[in-house]
């Protein structure tokens, strides 16, 4: 794992998202949690091994592969925004299932490790805002409208410093399946660009720290979308229609990108 600052850690080997690890004096806080159990098992040790045992987990928000991945540590207690129990709670047994199964399509090669798994409860959760003053440096959780529902950011005022999770991605397309309002996503893409407080962001992908002006990219991405999609939207769409469109928004914005990727 790679120490950005002093006492703040992100480690992107275990993909498909960033995951990241906050030390405040002996309390550790784990940032999301790799959906694949293999690598979910072998980041808890590197943190146990380099920095002791982890006090709480934090999930940046609702999306599948989060709350799947949370099951793999249920002894961690959790940090989330309000809606992620809420969802949770009203998951009958039968919802819960199709959610563990859209996970562990995307994870073929150990799908058999998901069959079992239950919900993990969350410990901490929020409606607005948190903060964590029990040691240096405070943490604040802020709920955000973000790429899901319970999306939230973790600022860190004495570094000027946000983990932003799946919000803020780099290098490639934001995965915006579970977006529940593209516009509210994009003004607080625009809020965090003009918010003097914040200058550094550990996205949810790409690299392990950015200047906040490297979101600039990201916005007008989310822009073509919406534009996109509500020209799609004015009339008969067909197959066709939505390849070209998905091939020149790739060809904008992920030139390198290959044809067949999601």
């Amino acid at each position: 794992m790679k120490e950005i600052i002093p006492g703040i850690f992100v480690e992107r080997q275990y993909p498909p998202y960033n995951v990241g690890l906050i030390r405040l004096e002996e309390t550790l806080l784990a940032v999301d949690i790799p959906p694949r159990p293999a690598d979910a098992h072998a980041w808890r040790a590197a943190i146990e091994q380099q920095h002791g045992p982890i006090r709480y987990a934090i999930l940046t928000d609702g999306q599948p592969e989060r709350l799947v991945a949370a099951t793999f540590w249920p002894d961690i207690p959790l940090i989330a925004h309000r809606d992620v129990p809420r969802y949770i709670t009203k998951l009958e047994e039968r919802e819960w299932q199709e959610l563990v199964q859209e996970v562990a399509a995307q994870h073929p090669e150990v799908e058999a490790h998901y069959f079992e798994l239950a919900p993990h409860r969350v410990t901490l959760a929020f409606e607005e805002r948190f903060t964590y003053q029990r040691h240096e440096p405070h943490l604040e959780f802020q709920a955000v409208d973000g790429i899901a529902p319970g999306a939230l950011w973790i600022y860190l005022a004495k570094f000027n410093l946000i983990f932003a999770g799946d919000t803020v991605v780099l290098e490639e397309p934001q995965p915006l399946e579970h977006t529940p309002d593209s516009h509210a996503l994009l003004n607080t893409l625009s809020t965090l660009a003009n918010r003097n407080t914040i200058q550094q962001v550990v996205p949810g992908r790409g690299p392990e720290l950015i200047d906040k002006a490297e979101i600039e990219p990201l916005r007008e991405f989310v822009r073509v979308m919406r534009r996109t999609a509500r020209s799609l939207a004015r009339g008969q769409v067909t197959g066709a229609d939505f390849t070209h469109a998905a091939q020149d928004i790739a060809q904008t914005f992920f030139p390198h990108t290959k044809r067949s990727d999601h």
